[in-house]
């Protein structure tokens, strides 16, 4: 795919009302949006690359729309150069399917456990077909913190499967004391669960 036609393609899919919900207030400010993808593509927090998020923040101040800085980043992210934790961690969110589509796996804010300041990922698993366009859209809630990022791949049958890490949510909300655990789930062309 082109960087032009993926540009396109990324203005479509910010203005479904699916894209909307996953990154909420963030959509409507280029610094929060920016954060978002780092921290549900590449597990990367401003903490942890304020560089690479400003660097992709000063772009929106020369112009760019968020499509093309999402297609820019979609680019240095495949870019062999930049190999290492974020470009597999990329690699695994965003798969093309046999049909010609897309499958996208990250995590969304949960429903809040404990105080208010607490929240838990879900999973969250959405199809498009070939020009981005949604054809439904799964969000898993497995009872913990079901961390963004982890691995999403078709079967020769045409399912997903998809493995991440998970936390168990503690009655306050906190979860350093809680060992992780891996999750697998099994769905169909269709998103539903089969395994």
């Amino acid at each position: 795919m082109q960087y032009a036609s993926m540009a396109a393609t990324a203005d479509v899919m910010l203005t479904l009302e699916a894209v909307a919900t996953y990154f909420g207030p963030a959509l409507k400010n280029n610094q929060l949006f920016i954060e978002h993808i780092y921290l549900n593509t590449f597990c990367k927090s401003y903490i942890d690359d304020p560089e690479g998020i400003d660097y992709w923040v000063s772009k929106f101040n020369r112009g760019k729309s968020k499509g093309e800085v999402v297609a820019m980043i979609i680019t240095a992210a495949q870019d062999p150069v930049n190999a290492g934790a974020a470009q597999n961690q990329f690699n695994n969110s965003i798969t093309q399917t046999s049909d010609g589509g897309f499958i996208l796996f990250g995590g969304t804010g949960g429903d809040v456990v404990g105080p208010a300041i607490y929240r838990g990922y879900n999973i969250w698993l959405i199809k498009t077909d070939s020009n981005g366009n949604e054809i439904w859209s799964r969000e898993f809630d497995l009872g913990g913190n079901e961390w963004p990022g982890g691995s999403v791949f078709q079967t020769s049958k045409g399912d997903f499967v998809l493995i991440g890490r998970t936390q168990a949510h503690h009655v306050f909300g906190h979860y350093n004391d809680y060992p992780e655990s891996i999750y697998y789930i099994k769905v169909d062309n269709d998103g539903n669960v089969i395994e």
